[in-house]
């Protein structure tokens, strides 16, 4: 009897011990929910007060929240307006130690109206760095500009290692739009 009665007594103190572990690991997972719901209820409590501001800032004429980049190219004609997206593609290439190889006007026919859509098409070499900064001028510039199309390969390999070049050939199409000057 002493026996089963020993063997009860253990089994009843691990089942103790095992109900306190689970009691304890819950508290203490929901302790965590607990700090994580706190945490996520602080943050959108700043963001809904951030928000709420931001009317007051608007109306102050904070240029931070439009864009105020004219975004047409302004020109008398058409044909005037494709030459200066040409002069901007190619200005922004060489600004950026590039060298440019080709420029050529797409001739698009959409567009009748008001508003015409004009393309740049430009190959031209130049690093990384170069060509991040050409595609950072064309789509942060004024007026607005759009990368359709982007093409590159590494322009050649270094003649003593045999290794590709940091230099890149890169081709790409620039699109633009030109109003109709009223």
């Amino acid at each position: 009897m002493r026996i089963a009665t020993a063997r009860q007594r253990a089994i009843s103190v691990g089942l103790l011990a095992l109900l306190v572990a689970v009691v304890a690991g819950a508290a203490w997972w929901l302790s965590t929910v607990a700090a994580d719901a706190r945490l996520e209820l602080e943050a959108r409590t700043e963001l809904l007060a951030t928000l709420q501001r931001a009317p007051l800032q608007r109306g102050l004429g904070d240029s931070l929240d439009v864009d105020r980049r004219e975004p047409y190219l302004t020109a008398e004609s058409e044909t005037i307006a494709a030459a200066a997206l040409q002069t901007r593609v190619r200005g922004l290439v060489e600004n950026a130690g590039g060298i440019v190889f080709s420029t050529q006007v797409l001739q698009k026919t959409e567009g009748e109206g008001e508003e015409r859509r004009l393309e740049v098409q430009v190959v031209f070499e130049a690093t990384i760095e170069a060509t991040q900064a050409v595609l950072h001028g064309v789509e942060s510039g004024s007026p607005i500009g759009f990368v359709d199309e982007f093409t590159a390969q590494p322009a050649r390999l270094a003649a003593d290692t045999g290794v590709p070049s940091r230099t890149l050939r890169v081709g790409m199409t620039v699109t633009s739009f030109w109003r109709r000057p009223t």
